[in-house]
């Protein structure tokens, strides 16, 4: 069954136009699952091609958002991959009978990102959200950490979102690249999530509808690589500003075409870190994790459950999502006692330096930088650092008021001591 079948077939089913769906199929490998082919891509596009109308007109509940316009062929930030997929369809495939893999033969290509100019329309992508406890419980849940706060419906006040949450809202506007910038699928895949920097202005709480907005912050050329951050920026339905993140990914082997400078001047580095750090948690990972964090986190890729796919981009097994080590670190750092009470965080920096595949034991290290801020790490029994350059920031939680609520953290030492692993 060659790909502009299954696209035929599947603009029947799903209303999608066939050249949208051969957008989706050039992304990933074909796959038969029970009686229909699907796509198991580096992104499960096929299966937001088939939930498009529902998610256009926010009827999609389990995702929690409403999305105005799926990328297509139309969309600035997709154009050369649109453009190549039908280039490319119907693709080859290669093997045969039911349940065997078929690989997409691509043709070997110069991987280039392009900046788009300053009048490009779209330059700026939005998503809402109506954040509930459910979606809150569960992302604390897969990160093991059901402290009060995170967990208890019964808390006075309710409950609130781990500091590490906001990446389950900004994910899904860089799902197909940063905005801004042109690149193909195959470009697309070369991405590594290298940096991360969160500005925590004001709570997360269950009823609230945010508004998140996705904007390129920074493009810029390396040896042998380009340099991508994204800024998003999350308001209340005020337009109170709650959160500011910046997120970097490192493209290697990609030449640069236009650059994109910070409004505020050239990048800032990472903060100083220097700290004497000591071991204050340390978590197992097994196979289980990834796919727990990807239903509750809602980030989905299936290089960090589908064995299969890892093993065909080259890697010895699944990898953990970088931002569930993050919030297990971050978890265990308020849970010590280096984290003083009565704060909450205002700020989480770090830079995700190498990879964490099942079978791995985490310890996170921590220490005191300064009166506000705790360094911290995270190590690997086998010698790597899959987390260096950790900073986290906090204020005062009495003297934020906040809407009359802030996370603070409760300490909970017992558990603080033993594993963090789910």
């Amino acid at each position: 069954m060659t790909a502009a079948e299954v696209a035929e077939h599947y603009a029947t089913v799903s209303g999608c136009t066939r050249d949208r769906l051969h957008l989706y199929l050039g992304m990933g490998a074909m796959w038969r699952h029970e009686t229909r082919w699907i796509s198991t891509g580096p992104f499960e596009l096929l299966s937001r091609a088939l939930s498009h109308r529902k998610i256009q007109k926010g009827q999609d509940n389990d995702r929690h958002y409403r999305v105005p316009g799926m990328p297509g062929i139309h969309d600035p930030a997709l154009r050369p991959v649109a453009e190549l997929s039908k280039a490319r369809a119907p693709v080859s495939c290669a093997g045969r009978g039911f349940g065997r893999r078929r690989e997409a033969r691509l043709m070997p290509e110069d991987h280039l990102i392009r900046v788009l100019p300053a009048d490009t329309p779209g330059l700026v992508r939005t998503a809402e959200y109506d954040v509930d406890d459910r979606w809150l419980r569960a992302f604390a849940a897969s990160v093991g950490d059901t402290r009060p706060e995170l967990f208890d419906l019964d808390r006075s006040g309710g409950v609130l979102a781990h500091p590490v949450f906001p990446v389950c809202i900004e994910w899904p506007l860089v799902e197909f690249g940063a905005p801004g910038i042109e690149l193909t699928v195959d470009t697309l895949r070369l991405g590594l999530h290298v940096s991360h920097r969160t500005r925590l202005h004001a709570p997360l709480q269950p009823g609230q509808r945010v508004r998140t907005e996705a904007e390129l912050y920074l493009a810029e050329a390396r040896s042998n690589a380009v340099h991508i951050a994204t800024e998003f920026r999350t308001f209340s339905s005020d337009g109170k500003p709650i959160v500011t993140t910046h997120l970097h990914m490192l493209y290697r082997g990609v030449r640069l075409e236009g650059t994109k400078t910070p409004p505020s001047g050239p990048w800032d580095p990472s903060p100083s870190t220097e700290a004497e750090l000591i071991r204050i948690a340390t978590f197992d990972v097994d196979a289980t994790n990834a796919v727990v964090y990807s239903e509750c986190a809602k980030i989905w890729n299936p290089i960090h459950t589908d064995i299969r796919i890892a093993r065909a981009a080259g890697l010895p097994n699944t990898v953990l999502h970088g931002t569930e080590v993050l919030a297990r670190a971050v978890s265990a750092v308020t849970r010590a006692d280096v984290f003083p009470l009565g704060m909450t965080i205002t700020g989480i920096d770090c830079r995700f330096t190498s990879p964490v595949f099942p079978g791995m034991t985490l310890a996170v290290n921590a220490g005191r930088v300064s009166g506000n801020s705790i360094a911290f790490d995270v190590q690997g029994a086998d010698g790597t650092s899959p987390i260096s350059g950790g900073l986290i920031t906090f204020e005062s939680a009495a003297s934020i008021h906040r809407a009359g609520a802030s996370w603070e953290p409760s300490r909970d030492r017992a558990e603080s001591q033993s594993s963090l692993s789910s």
